[in-house]
């Protein structure tokens, strides 16, 4: 009888061990997928310094721009090359890697003309998760193969394009206040968070 006890003490100390680590586990996940900064650096450059694949997929893709402007930012992981632009009347932000291929293009969009399912899951997550919010911006962000990619922003949907939205947004809960960056998918389900390190003269006013 002694002997069976103390098996069940020792299973049970192992399940609970095994229990916790897992909780730990988990909680360490979400804090890494959803508590991370966002620290970028961004300077103006010519395109003279931008790489020369980069340079010809714009010039393919976007026949008529306007105020076109090449940037290098630098964060903590990367180093990307990022063409900013005019086109058909909205904002493009187009990124590629330090090699000069194409990582995305980010349009920005307004919160009326997101799609049904995006717009309610966007809100949704926004008034559930803050006492108080304000969006800043919101981008459609566009990835996949280049070519599918440049057909897409030329007018031609495609079903090979993953759809995505980057809000920027002013998150108040109890705990504390912040600057957020959201990535959702379609469908408006949160994808990954970072809060954004704001310079000493920046302010949350709101």
């Amino acid at each position: 009888m002694l002997l069976f006890g103390y098996f069940y003490v020792k299973t049970s100390m192992l399940f609970l061990f095994v229990r916790y680590s897992i909780s730990i586990l988990f909680l360490l996940f979400n804090i890494t997928l959803f508590a991370q900064d966002k620290i970028e650096v961004e300077r103006a450059i010519s395109s003279s310094q931008v790489p020369s694949a980069a340079r010809a997929w714009l010039h393919e893709t976007y026949a008529h721009t306007s105020r076109l402007q090449w940037y290098l930012e630098r964060s903590p992981s990367e180093t990307s090359y990022e063409a900013k632009l005019r086109h058909r009347r909205a904002w493009h932000s187009v990124e590629f890697d330090k090699g000069g291929a194409l990582q995305d293009v980010e349009i920005i969009v307004r919160m009326r003309n997101l799609p049904k399912a995006a717009h309610q899951g966007i809100v949704a997550y926004l008034d559930t998760t803050y006492t108080k919010h304000r969006i800043q911006k919101i981008q459609q962000q566009l990835t996949g193969p280049p070519e599918v990619v440049r057909a897409v922003v030329q007018g031609e949907p495609s079903e090979e394009v993953t759809y995505r939205y980057e809000v920027e947004f002013y998150g108040k809960s109890r705990q504390s206040k912040a600057l957020w960056e959201g990535l959702f998918d379609d469908q408006g389900q949160l994808q990954e968070r970072k809060r954004i390190v704001l310079r000493p003269t920046d302010n949350l006013m709101y």
